[in-house]
């Protein structure tokens, strides 16, 4: 299970006080006090023993990780059935690489959100994934689910290393970080390399409002189909801004989301 084979580590922002008996950190900010006891599993569990059966360090850990002052390291990734849906307009050489990246394992579904020759867009999935054609732009809301834009190109493991965090059944989503493609030296393509506002930086994070990472972006995310229903998916009438819209929606019913930079795309 999620808690026998999961150590944590602590946030690169968290703070060991009074001889670890003390934690600073977490987003928003806030102090944990521990009992002699608690620092001593904080030890093991940033060493890399897992939490293990203990209902006492299952507790602990579980507060660790909902209050970001420390985050699971999954070791073991789910026997998870998923399907990438990606929205495409136009981009019809963004979506031969991706679907190249992507390999042949997962089933896909290609949402074309009235690109100007959909024939374009039938030509290169060809048989490898499934297309739905929509008539009129109707943004990416309307595109089923995001899981991939069709101008993004995942590295490799970025899907197992999402999959991995669905072991803790708390998990409705993990997002990956997004980085820049090799600038090829043009104001933006610089701009973007070290300011872009889809690159959430190196640490990882429990996904919350006011928090270090206050929501993630749909340009590659995994949600829990089951969430997705309960939640309403994403609003439709949105043009701009419905990944935030969904991601806080999501946090509000209960769930977790993660960021995981260690899954790059």
């Amino acid at each position: 299970g999620f808690w026998e084979l999961t150590p944590l580590r602590l946030d690169a922002g968290t703070r060991r006080d009074d001889g670890g008996r003390t934690l600073l950190g977490g987003s928003p900010l806030r102090v944990v006090r521990l009992s002699d006891a608690g620092a001593r599993a904080v030890d093991e569990l940033a060493a890399g023993r897992p939490v293990g059966t203990d209902p006492a360090r299952q507790r602990l850990a579980r507060r660790l990780f909902d209050t970001g002052i420390a985050h699971p390291v999954p070791l073991a990734t789910p026997e998870l059935a998923t399907t990438v849906v990606v929205p495409v307009r136009d981009h019809a050489d963004d979506l031969r690489t991706l679907l190249a990246a992507l390999g042949g394992d997962e089933p896909v579904v290609v949402v074309d959100d009235g690109s100007a020759d959909p024939a374009e867009v039938d030509a290169v999935v060809a048989g490898r994934a499934r297309v739905l054609h929509r008539p009129r732009p109707s943004g990416p809301a309307a595109a089923l689910v995001a899981f991939v834009d069709a101008d993004v190109v995942p590295a490799d493991g970025w899907l197992d290393a999402l999959r991995a965090h669905f072991t803790d059944p708390n998990v409705a989503a993990v997002a990956p970080r997004v980085r820049g493609r090799r600038s090829d030296g043009s104001v933006l393509d610089r701009y973007e390399e070290h300011r872009s506002p889809l690159d959430l930086g190196p640490h990882p994070a429990r996904v919350a409002p006011r928090g270090r990472v206050a929501y993630v972006p749909t340009a590659c995310v995994v949600f829990r189909r089951t969430v997705l229903d309960s939640c309403g998916g994403f609003d439709e009438a949105m043009q701009v801004g419905e990944d935030v819209d969904l991601v806080w929606r999501v946090v509000a019913a209960g769930h977790t989301i993660r960021y995981e930079p260690g899954a790059v795309v």
